[in-house]
């Protein structure tokens, strides 16, 4: 089924932003109009929605948060990128496996099992698409999820 993932982006960012703004977070979003994919709705906004409650914990104080949905060639490129201390390179495979945490002493301070990325993982690569981190250590972390 076609559906239209600007909407579905869009809708997730009207949730999320009260909470952003709670936070005293910076929060940047630009979503190109009209552009769809063959997917699930639901399953494609829970990704927005793990990417967006991921970045808004561990986001510095006052750091910043921007989300672009762009078409890129083919494909279509979602990019969630936030401040903060960024990910240790050794670490940057493995947040995408179940249970995983860079850092352990995480799950007490933030809550949940370990699970969002790797859920969000396997909703992509069930759309045909990838998702993959980068990092830039103490400066920003950045998500990509290329669909076709």
């Amino acid at each position: 089924m076609h559906i239209n993932l600007s909407d579905a982006v869009e809708s997730v960012i009207l949730t999320m932003e009260a909470v952003i703004f709670e936070k005293e977070l910076t929060f940047r979003y630009e979503i190109e109009p009209d552009l769809f994919v063959r997917g699930n709705s639901e399953q494609l906004k829970q990704v927005v929605m793990i990417l967006l409650d991921n970045a808004i914990k561990y986001t510095n104080p006052k750091g910043s948060i921007s989300l672009t949905l762009a078409k890129r060639h083919h494909d279509i490129l979602l990019t969630e990128t936030n401040t903060g201390q960024g990910i240790a390179p050794e670490h940057l495979d493995r947040i995408f496996d179940r249970f995983y945490r860079a850092d352990p002493s995480r799950s007490r301070k933030h809550g949940g099992y370990g699970l969002g990325l790797a859920i969000a993982k396997s909703i992509v690569e069930q759309h045909k698409g990838k998702l993959y981190a980068k990092t830039v250590p103490n400066e920003t972390t950045s998500f990509y999820v290329h669909l076709p």
